[in-house]
């Protein structure tokens, strides 16, 4: 018995067409599969463990076999705040990038904040650097670029 592989990551997102916008349109993801309506009283069930809960879905491919699953809550559901990173179970994406000082200088062009500019830290390789900003709902994302 074993665990094959990483499967997706699933983010729960107050509007899936802003978030399309940005995982897309400024992050340059491709679509892995379209919107979609789900709802089956099973998988609502499964999600929040609430009767009548429906949802949208989408999937965007981050690289080979990777990618991102975007659910938005449809009622009765509100949707709570991102967790900021000092709560419990809280999380990030971090995403591999080539050149972290052009994605830094594009992304701030394109209105991001960023916690800092990229950081340096030393690893048995070299240098490597890593930055923090959030997504439109303020899921946390790091961009990490490895030594050269």
């Amino acid at each position: 018995m074993k665990i094959n592989s990483f499967g997706h990551v699933g983010l729960t997102v107050r509007n899936l067409e802003k978030s399309l916008d940005f995982y897309v349109g400024v992050l340059g993801f491709k679509l892995h599969y379209p919107p979609e309506l789900v709802t089956d009283e099973k998988e609502g069930w499964c999600i929040l463990e609430r009767a009548g809960v429906t949802h949208r879905r989408c999937g965007i491919k981050i690289g080979d076999g990777c990618y991102i699953e975007l659910v938005e809550l449809n009622k009765p559901v509100e949707v709570e705040p991102a967790a900021p990173a000092n709560t419990l179970g809280s999380a990030h994406i971090s995403l591999k990038v080539d050149d972290i000082n052009e994605w830094y200088e594009k992304l701030k062009a394109d209105g991001i904040h960023f916690t800092s500019e990229p950081l340096p830290f030393e690893t048995g390789r070299g240098s490597a650097y890593w930055t923090i900003f959030r997504d439109p709902d303020g899921i946390t994302i790091e961009l990490m670029q490895n030594p050269k």
